[in-house]
């Protein structure tokens, strides 16, 4: 495993338990790793995972869009479509499918278990949860083959 990769899991696991725990998302990780994986792009030329720079703008404006539906109707919290924002921008869109899979796979568990402890669901989905574990386990095992070759 590389360093960037092992220092991005450890950011995405520190977001999800923060959503677990305080249902927040602080913005000082969320924009600030936006902005962080910008200025990257600008000064090295790629990713911080290493794909090409386009790549980083496509994750970008893919979570942005792909999330923008859910926060319009107040299921996702403005953190949540940050954070993914932040995993497409760092990660590149390649990876982004398979984390927002499983981030919703992961979900599920925790929106059930809060119905049988407290008998109603939350207004918002705490969303960040999947989205953290999701992006540790499809960045580290390289899960789904990226759609566009990194390099380059």
């Amino acid at each position: 495993m590389e360093w960037h990769t092992g220092i991005t899991a450890l950011w995405a696991l520190i977001l999800a338990g923060s959503d677990l725990r305080r249902r927040r998302l602080p913005n000082v990780l969320t924009l600030g790793a936006v902005a962080f994986g910008l200025l990257w792009m600008l000064w090295s030329g790629h990713t911080w995972l290493g794909g090409p720079w386009w790549t980083g703008l496509m994750g970008l404006a893919a979570a942005f869009f792909a999330l923008l539906p859910s926060y319009a109707v107040k299921k996702l919290a403005a953190g949540d479509v940050k954070f993914m924002m932040a995993v497409g921008v760092l990660a590149g869109a390649s990876p982004l499918l398979g984390i927002y899979l499983l981030a919703a796979l992961f979900t599920l568990p925790v929106i059930l278990l809060e119905y049988l402890l407290r008998g109603q669901v939350q207004r918002k989905t705490p969303f960040g949860f999947g989205i953290g574990v999701a992006s540790v386990l499809v960045l580290l095992s390289h899960w789904p083959p990226p759609v566009f070759p990194l390099g380059g």
